[in-house]
């Protein structure tokens, strides 16, 4: 939304540091705003209701053209949105495992094989579906950013996943967010993470 210049309410509920989580400002709404399957996060887009962070992802991109519009863009996007969904989901795992301090390095041990992967996936093309911006960039930037935090050196034969991640930071609108108060650069999970949280 910000990329594309929309005008939206971008609402936060806070539930404070642990141990003592309050929840009740989203419990209070959850059940009032008409979503199908209420939950965090939700669009409201007219009298389109949503939950599902993909649902969501893909509404827009329809919306503001960033779909695949090729089939050959349409099967990239289909497979790299997967495969970010997998990449993600462990770490994910990671950052809100109690024992992350333990499994870090096993981790960080492991993430250049992922990246080889999204390196040869992207090769030469400026955008993960080709040469035209879509919606699996935004994915892609958000994990490949976090990665660039939490392992810089993890990328040292990767160079255009950093040069594909300076892409995405030097488009001029993303760019204009990404350099606002609006933009929350860290942190990136919630309270209950063991890292990447306040």
């Amino acid at each position: 939304l910000a990329f594309k210049e929309v005008d939206f309410e971008d609402k936060l509920y806070s539930c404070g540091p642990p141990p003592e989580f309050d929840r009740s400002a989203w419990l209070d709404e959850k059940f009032t705003l008409g979503l199908d399957f209420p939950n965090l996060p939700y669009l409201i887009d007219g009298d389109v209701k949503l939950t599902q962070s993909t649902a969501i992802i893909r509404h827009l991109a329809r919306k503001f053209d960033l779909d695949g519009k090729t089939c050959e863009e349409k099967r990239r996007t289909d497979v790299i949105e997967q495969q970010l969904g997998d990449d993600k989901m462990k770490w994910v795992m990671l950052c809100y495992n109690p024992k992350f301090a333990e499994l870090r390095d096993a981790y960080e041990e492991k993430l250049p094989d992922t990246l080889k992967a999204l390196s040869q996936f992207l090769g030469d093309r400026s955008y993960f579906a080709g040469d035209r911006l879509t919606y699996v960039d935004f994915l892609a930037y958000e994990y490949l950013a976090q990665q660039l935090v939490f392992s810089k050196k993890s990328f040292a034969d990767f160079k255009n996943l950093t040069d594909f991640v300076a892409r995405m930071e030097a488009l001029p609108t993303l760019n204009k967010y990404l350099e606002s108060s609006a933009c929350i650069k860290w942190p990136f999970n919630g309270d209950m993470a063991s890292y990447g949280s306040r």
